[in-house]
């Protein structure tokens, strides 16, 4: 999971972010959501030590398409990544 650099590799920044994504939308019961997108900036090195921390907040939160925008932090507060998703919404049938 490491790089050459003993950093967190960016493909598992990415698949964190996107679970951090799903959490985050598994609150809303009334919809079901379907990824259209996922753009990760990486900003610096993640660290291998300590603890990554993840938050999620709505950019753009319309009738059927929803931006989230998560920052991804090391134990220092330093963030290492932002994570901007976009994702479909259907309402769930009854």
């Amino acid at each position: 999971m490491l790089n050459f650099r003993d950093a967190v590799h960016g493909g598992v920044l990415m698949g964190l972010a996107h679970e951090a994504q799903n959490a985050f939308f598994a609150t809303d019961t009334d919809y079901d959501f379907r990824r259209l997108r996922l753009c990760v900036d990486y900003l610096r090195p993640a660290p291998s030590e300590g603890r990554l921390v993840f938050r999620s907040t709505v950019v753009r939160g319309g009738r059927r398409l929803r931006t989230v925008r998560t920052e991804i932090a090391g134990s220092d507060g330093k963030v290492v990544a932002v994570a901007t998703g976009t994702t479909a919404a259907t309402a769930r049938a009854s």
